[in-house]
């Protein structure tokens, strides 16, 4: 993430933190993004400030430039785990516990309606993508 010249920060074991000793530019941060922009078949500019696009390999890209961002030019992209967890995965990690595994495993093949929300990083596409693995294969192109 990339918030103003002088606050590049990643996130790493689920806290975000800043990475020291990093200065970059305004002018080529903002020649950075709009790179990406087109690289992406986008734009960003003063009367388009905000870009919303993802990479080839899924990743979300998200930029603000000026007038929209008061502290600059800001840019996030948010790399997607390649690994897809199972739900024993997700039981073994604590996410949840095997009797809520196969509560929603059941719902899953009941066909029954699940709204899963969280916070970023929270892992509601790491369940979802576990709880799809349950839908029956002759259901699944409906």
């Amino acid at each position: 993430m990339v918030n103003g010249s002088d606050r590049v920060l990643h996130r790493r074991d689920g806290f975000v933190q800043q990475v020291p000793g990093i200065f970059l530019e305004e002018r080529s941060l903002k020649v950075a993004v709009k790179n990406i922009a087109r690289r992406l078949g986008d734009d960003i500019s003063e009367s388009k400030p905000i870009l919303d696009s993802r990479l080839p390999d899924g990743s979300r890209v998200a930029a603000v430039i000026p007038p929209c961002s008061l502290t600059g030019v800001t840019l996030t992209i948010r790399k997607f785990n390649s690994r897809h967890f199972e739900m024993e995965d997700l039981i073994r990690g604590g996410t949840l516990n095997r009797a809520l595994a196969n509560r929603l495993e059941d719902y899953v093949l009941q066909r029954r309606n699940l709204l899963i929300s969280g916070g970023t990083g929270s892992g509601k596409t790491s369940l979802l993508t576990a709880l799809g693995k349950f839908i029956p294969a002759e259901s699944a192109s409906c």
